[in-house]
């Protein structure tokens, strides 16, 4: 078995707040239940987009940073 890679890890952690968006996201607009597959998908590449941007020495965490992009 392959030991995962840092920023896999690191991005797992917060799999959670993608799930949790995106559901809140399709019952806020009443979407239909398969929609929610694809807000994930939509969530996990606003996550990378914020695991690349994110600057560690500012003063903001990175569940906070990555909110909005998610």
């Amino acid at each position: 078995m392959k030991k995962p890679k840092p920023m896999v890890r690191e991005l797992d952690a917060y799999l959670p707040l993608v799930q949790s968006t995106a559901w809140r996201l399709k019952r806020l607009h009443g979407l239909p239940r398969h929609i929610h597959e694809d807000l994930v998908q939509e969530g996990f590449i606003g996550l990378l987009d914020a695991h690349t941007r994110y600057d560690s020495g500012r003063e903001i965490s990175f569940g906070t940073f990555a909110r909005p992009r998610v």
